[in-house]
C-alpha cells in the first residue's frame, strides 16, 4: 500500500511540475500553431484519461466500502486505495487547467 500512495503522490507531483511522461514528437517538428493545438490535444486526452480512471476507482473505491474489504490491521481496504480516485481527479484538474495556463499565448 506504501508503493501504491508513493506512485500517486509522485505522479500529482510530476503532473504539477510538468516532468510526466509525455510524447512530443510531433510538437518538436510541426510549425508553432500546430504545436500549439497538438499540446492542447495532448492534455485534454490526459485529461480524460485520468477522470476516466477516477471514476471507475470511485465505483470500485464504493464497491470495496459496500462488501467491508479488510485492509491493513483496522484500517479499511476502501481508506487505502482512495489515493486513486484522489489523485486521478488532481491530474485531470492539472493537464486541464495546463490547456489555459501554457497555452494561452
Amino acid at each position: 500500500m506504501t508503493v501504491l500512495w508513493i506512485t500517486f503522490l509522485g505522479a500529482m507531483v510530476a503532473v504539477r511540475q510538468n516532468g510526466h511522461i509525455r510524447v512530443d514528437f510531433m510538437e518538436k517538428f510541426l510549425p508553432e500553431g500546430w504545436s500549439r493545438i497538438t499540446a492542447i490535444f495532448a492534455d485534454l486526452s490526459a485529461c480524460a484519461v485520468c477522470w476516466i480512471v477516477c471514476y471507475f476507482s470511485v465505483v470500485s473505491v464504493i464497491l470495496e466500502f459496500q462488501i467491508g474489504i479488510p485492509g491493513i490491521g483496522e484500517i479499511p481496504s476502501w481508506v487505502l486505495v482512495s489515493i486513486i480516485p484522489f489523485a486521478c481527479f488532481v491530474m485531470g484538474l492539472r493537464f486541464l487547467f495546463s490547456i489555459f495556463l501554457k497555452h494561452d499565448e
